[in-house]
């Protein structure tokens, strides 16, 4: 008895100690699992995040440099535009037709007014065709001036003029960007330019001389470099000089501009630009030749290299019928080569150096640490009180907007007008607008192309100009290309001083988008004003004095007063109460430090806590002026939070080893305190113990009549107001009686009121209207199987609202759960308590191993006996003799990569080294206690059994040595036998020769079974192959073929075997017909060819063909006749007949046919199956 005492106790200690090793053990499986996810996700996020920043700077990079590439080639046509117009200019055309002062004077106010009104050409001159200027504007520093005739300049023998003068008419000339060059030097400071030339003609087509505007590229070169690096390189600088984050945002590429042979025209450094004008090699090619090499191989790309990013398109300058020339570094040398618009281009390219890519790489890695860190802390608390839960963890990947600020760049109608409102001038733009060429709108009139809609008022306008008054409206046109769009119009008069044509300079410019903005501007205002009092948060806006400027309706009313009210009264006051601003206020804090500031705070004057967020306004100059004030109620998630924590300390005090009563009165104390219940109480359903002392017992109403005496609801705890479990009415309820009865009786799943002083289910108004109480819920604790378990109940002065009631459930399921459980822990002791009984008197050594720590967890008698104690010890430390580890044999070796749970039971035999006993093992993995993985092994006793198998095994061994030297004498024999037969021949042949034939037949049979008894003796007297019989008895016959015949031998492959009787027997018959063949079927000049066919019917019988190609048999042997006395045919029938039980058929067709049927037999008996 106090054995069974020690072992029971012995048991318990083992399950606690394997629970906490389960749960320790299901905590790091669960943290490590965790933690490697985090890592993967968090990698696997890092790379997205980073590959997506750097598409993102790589497609800022593209724009930017389409931007660039745009800001360019608008720049160009406009210069071209300008040229143009000069070039077909009234004014010049009339110098050019008279020649005199006054249309000389004209022309040079002309250029000067156009320099002035441009401000972005150095030079706007005319040359006559000998090179000499005629007129020359110097734009001096913004301040145009006519050059006088004394500082007029011969550029005869300069590139430009020649190449420009060669040109016919409407063609364009468009020099290299280069450094101005003023009376044979490189001017200082350095003066980018591009020269536009352009042929005059007179009216009658005579080329006078040409139009020339040196266009000041320093300009249209800032505006590249502010587009593609927004507002300079400094800005990227001062960026990362300040420490912002460097994302795809903030990250610029350097501009720079290579003309064909790669030299500098905008460069990283101001030392490295135009190289080719000093003589240096300072070149883009030098300086990054495998950059260089596809840069200019390629029209635009891309491309990353160990220096940085590259991003580069191609600019061709030139249009169709426009040319230019190589560069010049020396003031007078000619050209080289004229260049066509496809052989004329720059490479626009915009680089980012490495260090401020792998900026992006280490800001994230720094967000990325910082995230695992994050996850890390948490983790480990997470792990330990969800051990027995799956942690769920969402997945928030947010893709990083991207912003791409794009530049479009409108280009101004201009046109000139005369008196008498005709167009002599447009510029490209105003064409492509009307979708005309210019020769159709030149020399009409605004009426001709605006039609009668447009041009009254256009033609009101036109007037004040041409009477001296710069004039400017906006107004709504159609044109084809755009649709209807606003316009803001200047018109600039621009009037001769000889008294000759008045004009008028007409600069449209679309300002539709501009308009609307507007317009949406004041509906956006509008609405925001409906948001705003919409919102249900309490928004106000405060200023530094913390005072009201606005609030919204919520707000308002939060506080009992309208809007108006509100406005100009200080928050502190009105708000809290107080005569000075709370320590805490954050909007306090943001006058302080003028940055965001959250906080909780509970405020009962407005009801409940509130997440509280300032955000600093700032007037136009950044001034600080207030901030907008954000009050978000969030009582209910407080309460809700509240709740949860209680039911995590909940849960994991019910995951400690506890007993039952205990868990439930964590559960009743928890319901009390996170539903502010009055009191609650949970009853089990248990076998009646009390039944004639029961208060019920006694009452002969409905209200507590005991519907079965064998069990009753017995209370098990009780939290709140009420703690104690004996009441003597309450203690015990009869299922059906009270709520508590009926609910475990199935009469009710659930009971729930809100109004237990009215409701007519409740009995006891009068209890409860005294003690305040408001609500009653009850829920029955089912079994898996649906049968009540308990109940579980409650009562409470507040109202169970719908999301209690689901908490509630919950609750009460988890309270089944737990009943349950501890049921089935209470079910696998007493089963634990059984099976040991149980195997303790087997005769075998039977024990359960833990499959990963080879930990005994149970074992008999049998092995108690023998080896003492072992549970708890490892199999191989306490089954073996000095073993360190698993045996070699052990099955857990051979099981640990596969799924041990789908193999089957494994067995093997194996000698004990502490008592040299042999056993017969039989292995199977099963699952244990909680889920753990074991073998349950079973060895029997064997010693007996090996020892007789051995002298078993020594008795075959002998046995098969004493029929080897058997087969050995018989074959010795039977050679003794054919050499003596084969002597006896040779002299029968010199003296006999009528017992030649008959010795010869002799010999060949008994070397056909010699030939069987070798095959057979080889094989351990197995059966034998059927083709592989014939063949080799086959060959036997046709070694007595004369020298220099051959022979030809097909035998059909089978898988059908004989044994060895019938293969003796076989043996004389093949060899027969095989001899007959030798003897008959050979003949001069053919070759002798036999073939062997086997088949095996349905009925069971095998056919053996044998075929060859002679003459065939003879018509008394096919007639059935044989009275020729053949022995070999006697002998065939003989031996099929008698000892094959078969039959014979003889035929002819192209040689003899023989057909064999008979029932083949594997055994020594005739048995197919060789039983």
């Amino acid at each position: 008895m106090i054995q069974d005492k020690q072992c029971m106790l012995a048991n318990n200690v083992s399950d606690g100690e394997g629970r906490s090793y389960s749960f320790l053990k299901h905590f790091l499986q669960l943290f490590v699992l965790a933690l490697l996810v985090i890592v993967v996700l968090l990698g696997i996020f890092h790379v997205i995040v980073i590959r997506s920043e750097r598409s993102a700077v790589e497609a800022h990079e593209l724009s930017h440099v389409h931007d660039g590439e745009k800001i360019i080639k608008t720049t160009l046509q406009q210069i071209t535009s300008d040229l143009q117009l000069l070039a077909h200019s009234p004014i010049l055309q009339s110098f050019l037709k008279e020649g005199s002062i006054d249309p000389f004077n004209d022309l040079r106010r002309e250029h000067l007014n156009f320099a002035t009104y441009k401000k972005m050409y150095d030079q706007v001159r005319y040359l006559d065709k000998s090179g000499v200027e005629v007129v020359r504007v110097n734009y001096n520093n913004g301040s145009p001036v006519i050059v006088p005739e004394n500082g007029l300049q011969n550029k005869e023998k300069r590139y430009y003029f020649n190449s420009t003068f060669s040109l016919d008419s409407d063609k364009i000339f468009i020099s290299p960007l280069d450094l101005n060059i003023e009376w044979g030097k490189v001017e200082i400071p350095h003066k980018p330019v591009i020269r536009f030339g352009t042929p005059a003609f007179d009216w009658n087509g005579h080329k006078k001389g040409i139009v020339l505007l040196n266009y000041l590229a320093v300009e249209m070169l800032t505006k590249v470099k502010k587009a593609m690096s927004h507002e300079g390189p400094d800005h990227a600088e001062s960026d990362h000089a300040s420490g912002r984050h460097m994302t795809s945002e903030h990250i610029y590429g350097s501009p720079m501009l290579l003309n064909t042979e790669g030299y500098w025209l905008l460069g990283l450094r101001d030392k490295d630009e135009w190289g080719f004008m000093f003589g240096n090699d300072l070149t883009f090619s030098r300086e990054y030749p495998l950059v260089w090499q596809r840069i200019s191989q390629s029209q635009y790309g891309q491309l990353e290299t160990p220096q940085g990013l590259f991003t580069f398109t191609t600019i061709f300058p030139l249009e169709e019928g426009q040319v230019s020339s190589t560069a010049v570094p020396h003031v007078f040398s000619a050209s080289h080569k004229k260049l066509e618009p496809a052989e004329f281009s720059w490479k626009l390219v915009s680089f980012i150096d490495r260090q401020h890519l792998n900026q992006i790489s280490w800001h994230y890695w720094q967000r990325t640490l910082s995230l695992f860190m994050a996850f890390f802390i948490m983790l480990v608390p997470a792990c330990w009180y969800f051990a027995r839960m799956r942690i769920s963890r969402e997945r928030a990947e947010e893709m990083m907007e991207r912003y791409q600020f794009i530049v479009n760049s409108s280009t101004d109608f201009m046109t000139m007008l005369d008196s008498h409102y005709t167009y002599l001038a447009v510029s490209s733009s105003f064409c492509e607008a009307l979708r005309l060429d210019r020769h159709e709108i030149l020399g009409k009139t605004v009426a001709e192309i605006w039609g009668e809609e447009g041009a009254p008022k256009a033609i009101k306008y036109i007037d004040q100009a041409l009477s001296g008054q710069k004039s400017t409206y906006t107004a709504w046109f159609h044109t084809p290309q755009f649709g209807k769009r606003c316009y803001d119009i200047t018109l600039t008069p621009l009037q001769l001083k000889s008294g000759g044509f008045n004009y008028c300079v007409v600069v449209s410019r679309d300002i539709t988008e501009k308009k609307k903005s507007q317009d949406k501007l004041s509906c956006a205002k509008k609405d925001w004003e409906r948001t705003f009092d919409a919102v249900p948060d309490l928004i106000a806006i405060i200023d530094d004095q913390h005072r009201f400027v606005q609030v919204n309706k919520a707000m308002a009313n939060g506080l009992g007063l309208s809007p108006d009210e509100c406005i100009g009264q200080t928050c502190y006051e009105l708000v809290h109460g107080t005569d000075s601003p709370h320590p805490e206020c954050p909007h306090s804090k943001l006058l302080q430090d003028h940055q965001v500031h959250s906080s909780e705070v509970f405020e009962g004057a407005i009801g409940g806590d509130f997440l509280v967020t300032t955000s600093p306004l700032h007037d136009s100059d950044g001034k600080l002026y207030g901030s907008v004030h954000v009050a978000r109620d969030i009582s209910a998630s407080k309460r809700e939070k509240r709740r949860q924590e209680q039911l995590n300390i909940l849960k994991e005090n019910l995951l400690k080893p506890e007993p039952l009563d205990g868990k439930l009165k964590e559960i009743t104390d928890c319901i009390v305190k996170i539903f502010d219940a009055d009191f609650a109480r949970i009853w089990l359903i248990e076998p009646g113990d009390i039944c004639e002392e029961c208060y019920h017992a006694v009452k002969d109403d409905e209200r507590h009549f005991c519907l079965k005496r064998d069990y009753c609801l017995h209370l098990k705890v009780s939290s709140g107001r009420y703690t104690h479990i004996d009441s003597e009415i309450h203690r015990r309820v009869p299922a059906g009686c009270y709520k508590i009865g009926r609910i475990a009786s199935q009469k009710e799943n659930k009971f729930l009121t809100n109004d237990v002083v009215t409701d007519p289910r409740v009995h006891d108004h009068v209890w409860a209207k005294k003690l305040g109480l408001k609500s009653f819920a009850g829920y029955r604790l089912t079994s898996p199987e649906g049968k009540a378990i308990g109940v579980l109940a409650l009562f409470s002065k507040h109202c169970i609202g719908e999301n209690e009631n689901f908490l509630l459930e919950g609750i009460a399921a988890t309270t089944a759960q737990v009943i349950r459980t501890s049921q089935a822990e209470r079910d696998v002791r007493q089963t634990r308590d059984s099976l040991q009984s149980i195997v303790d008197n087997v005769d075998a050594m039977i024990y359960i191993v833990d499959l990963a720590t080879d930990e005994i967890l149970m074992a008999n008698a049998y092995i108690t006996q023998r080896f003492g104690e072992v549970e708890g010890k490892k199999c191989w430390a306490v089954l073996q003799k000095e073993q360190k580890s698993r045996c070699d044999f052990c099955q857990a070796i051979s099981i640990q990569d596969v799924d041990p749970i789908n193999i089957d039971h494994i067995s093997w035999d194996t000698q004990n080294t502490i008592d040299g006993r042999w056993y017969e093992c039989h292995d199977k993995v099963i699952y244990w206690l909680n889920n753990r993985l074991v073998r349950i092994m079973i060895a029997t006793d064997i010693s007996d059994r090996k020892e007789t198998q051995e002298q078993l095994q020594k008795y075959a061994k002998t046995q098969k040595t004493l029929l080897g030297e058997v087969n050995h004498r018989v074959k010795n024999n039977l050679s003794a036998i054919i050499g003596m037969l084969h002597m006896e021949e040779e002299r029968l042949e010199k003296r006999d020769s009528i017992y030649v034939g008959i010795m010869h037949d002799l010999v060949s049979r008994i070397q056909g079974l010699a030939t069987v008894h070798s095959l057979l003796s080889a094989g351990e007297w197995q059966p034998l192959a059927l083709d592989h019989l014939c063949r080799e008895i086959i060959k036997v016959a046709l070694s007595t073929l004369p020298q220099g015949e051959k022979a030809h031998l097909d035998i059909q492959k089978t898988n059908i075997k004989i044994g060895s009787d019938q293969a003796h027997h076989l043996a004389l018959v093949v060899n027969e017909l095989a001899t007959n063949a030798v003897k008959h079927a050979l003949t001069e000049g053919n070759p002798l060819q036999l073939e062997v066919r086997i088949r095996e019917r349905d009925t069971g019988i095998t056919d053996l063909i044998f075929r060859d190609n002679g003459p065939g048999y003879p018509r008394e042997i096919l007639a059935g006749d044989n009275s020729s006395g053949s022995m070999g045919v006697e002998i065939i029938k003989g031996i099929i007949s008698s000892n094959l039980h078969g039959n014979v058929n003889f035929n002819s067709d192209n040689g003899a046919v023989t057909t064999l049927s008979f029932k083949v037999s594997v055994g020594q008996n005739g048995d197919k199956n060789g039983e």
